[in-house]
């Protein structure tokens, strides 16, 4: 699971100019075919729009959906998917130290996750009606995100709780049908001239991190594999996808971001296009960061994908504590299944 830990630091390794902050002051928005992730819909009078995708195990591309909070009942809300349905978003505000909780009921063996998509910060934890505690696992620590395996069939309840005074967040929770180890998504970009699929062990999310990037993304997935971060030393992982038509960025696009500290590895063609691809790397604090790159020109467009990766020095925790080396080779393989079904138009 991620552990959170808030400490000013800068990326030594690199050049302090690369990293000015881009701050996103304007509330979560989501415009008709802007691509953000949708929700099926659910039975309400009113409509907020959410960031959305489209789920189905043969993905394709389908209307934008809307979705709304529940009835409050008795202090909970509860989950219905729709008909059918294997997911669902829920928008809903929590002003800073308040908390409101979800239940839903799934059987053991199912593939559930859950994530929250918002400018703010969250924590969330998931109990079953049994007393069991899937997330935090670490008591003393903050979930921020789960994806795992239903130990039974039972209840779950899902309590979201606001850090920050960012009051808006779209709480995201998918439940994989019975037999089934994943689910999977479809995106379309602002401009519905790319694609790509993620299964769920990848959810969307503002990124808040180091702007490591030559364009703004559009696209945040996280990975939210829990297996991936119990007791190893993986902070976070993520892949941002962004693109633009600004000339200068256009005539620079393949070219390095950080120079010497990111070196071009290879060409790699994804779907009939050439993207070159680099890595780079820093530390700072005990925190080590990869990101490896994927640019190419399309179109007078440039396009960029960023794998971001930050884990903790393996050196730094005492032995005690039994943290392994995380799995490197398995991780990079599942973000290249997301590069891999990358399209362009």
């Amino acid at each position: 699971m991620r552990y959170r830990i808030f400490v000013a630091f800068l990326l030594v390794s690199l050049s302090a100019c690369s990293f000015q902050a881009q701050t996103l002051r304007q509330e979560p928005t989501v415009e008709p075919g802007s691509g953000l992730l949708t929700a099926p819909p659910v039975n309400t009078s009113t409509d907020t729009p959410l960031p959305s995708v489209t789920s189905t195990n043969t993905p394709e591309l389908l209307p934008a959906f809307t979705s709304t909070p529940l009835e409050h009942v008795e202090g909970i809300y509860p989950i219905q998917f729709a008909p059918n349905g294997t997911y669902i978003d829920l928008a809903d505000i929590l002003y800073p130290g308040e908390s409101n909780t979800y239940v839903i009921n799934a059987m053991g063996g199912q593939i559930m996750s859950v994530s929250i998509f918002s400018f703010g910060y969250f924590s969330i934890e998931i109990k079953g009606d049994d007393g069991s505690v899937l997330c935090p696992v670490n008591m003393n620590a903050e979930c921020n995100f789960w994806r795992g395996k239903l130990p039974s069939s039972q209840n779950y309840f899902i309590t979201v709780k606001a850090l920050t005074d960012q009051r808006n967040f779209t709480l995201r929770v998918a439940v994989n049908p019975p037999g089934e180890a994943t689910q999977f998504f479809m995106y379309e970009s602002y401009d519905r001239h790319a694609t790509l699929q993620f299964s769920d062990e990848f959810a969307p999310v503002y990124f808040s991190d180091i702007p490591v990037y030559k364009i703004q993304p559009e696209l945040t997935l996280e990975f939210i594999n829990s297996d991936f971060y119990t007791n190893t030393n993986l902070h976070n992982a993520y892949l941002l996808y962004g693109s633009t038509t600004d000339p200068g960025i256009v005539a620079n696009c393949t070219q390095l971001l950080f120079d010497g500290e990111e070196q071009v590895i290879d060409h790699v063609t994804v779907n009939g296009v050439d993207f070159v691809r680099s890595e780079g790397a820093g530390a700072a604090a005990g925190t080590l960061y990869n990101h490896v790159y994927y640019r190419t020109v399309y179109n007078d467009t440039c396009y960029e994908i960023t794998i971001f990766v930050e884990s903790g020095n393996i050196g730094h925790y005492p032995a005690e504590l039994g943290i392994q080396e995380f799995d490197r080779d398995t991780l990079m393989k599942r973000f290249e299944d997301v590069l891999f079904t990358f399209h362009l138009q």
